[in-house]
């Protein structure tokens, strides 16, 4: 038997937990094997059953590695549809949004298994129904809730937000969890960048810090002083609106990263 099988079969064996979907370079990433030698596994996986290679429509026929319900120890009658041969292009790309942030974009988190993201969901009420799951991250105590979006006809970016954010409200409002969209580079990013804008703006205090913050690196940066004597009056009034903010209402959606996760292939 090949020393890359067992390997592979892990690999295989979490992605299907996670209902991800990989390409080659995030098998390369994965592995810690040089390119060629990754590669070799990867086929290797689908030649023993525990991927399926695919071809992705709308994305330039990009080759995508499929996890299957052999790699779970499942019957193909009882696998979810992230595993199926039959999952729709959809499926697929939300399955890649999943593995682009497990594999490549966020490696340092643990993360949730498709039984325990439905455990948590249980615990806090979250609807399951007619939605996908967002791949769930942990952080120490803290959940990283990466919800994929794909572009679908007749539902603007806008109602996704609403409808992502009132779903998981209760989660978000304990504290506890981070909520993240996250997508594909280019116009969907963009669109639902500004959708985010638009449903959840940035609170005064917000901004105010980030100018703070600003003009703090500035001001550090600076051995002769004079930039912190220039700024010193924008500073204060900088200082000012943020704890005249702080008192009022604040931050509505703290828990929301309003910076849209972007994935490229």
């Amino acid at each position: 038997m090949s020393p890359l099988l067992q390997p592979i079969r892990l690999l295989a064996a979490e992605a299907a937990r996670l209902d991800a979907v990989l390409t080659a370079d995030l098998i390369v990433r994965s592995l810690s094997f040089p390119p060629s030698t990754a590669l070799e596994a990867a086929h290797l996986g689908v030649a023993a059953g525990l991927f399926r290679a695919r071809k992705l429509p709308g994305h330039g026929n990009h080759l995508v590695f499929q996890p299957t319900a052999r790699a779970a120890g499942l019957a193909p009658a009882i696998a979810p549809l992230s595993l199926r041969r039959a999952a729709p292009p959809d499926t697929l790309r939300r399955s890649l949004i999943r593995g682009s942030v497990r594999y490549g974009i966020r490696p340092d988190l643990s993360y949730l298994t498709r039984g325990e993201v439905s455990a948590l969901y249980r615990q806090y009420g979250v609807p399951t129904c007619g939605h996908a799951p967002a791949l769930v991250g942990l952080d120490g105590a803290h959940f990283h809730l990466f919800q994929p979006v794909i572009n679908e006809v007749g539902r603007p970016p806008t109602r996704t937000v609403e409808t992502t954010i009132a779903r998981h409200f209760l989660l978000l409002e304990s504290g506890c969890a981070t909520l993240h969209f996250t997508t594909f580079e280019g116009g969907a990013a963009e669109a639902m960048q500004a959708a985010i804008a638009a449903k959840a703006p940035v609170s005064a205090a917000t901004t105010a810090r980030v100018e703070l913050t600003a003009l703090d690196a500035e001001v550090a940066a600076d051995r002769t002083g004079l930039r912190r004597l220039d700024t010193a009056g924008r500073r204060a009034a900088l200082t000012a609106k943020i704890e005249a903010a702080e008192q009022g209402d604040g931050d509505l959606y703290p828990w929301l990263d309003r910076d849209v996760v972007g994935v490229t292939l």
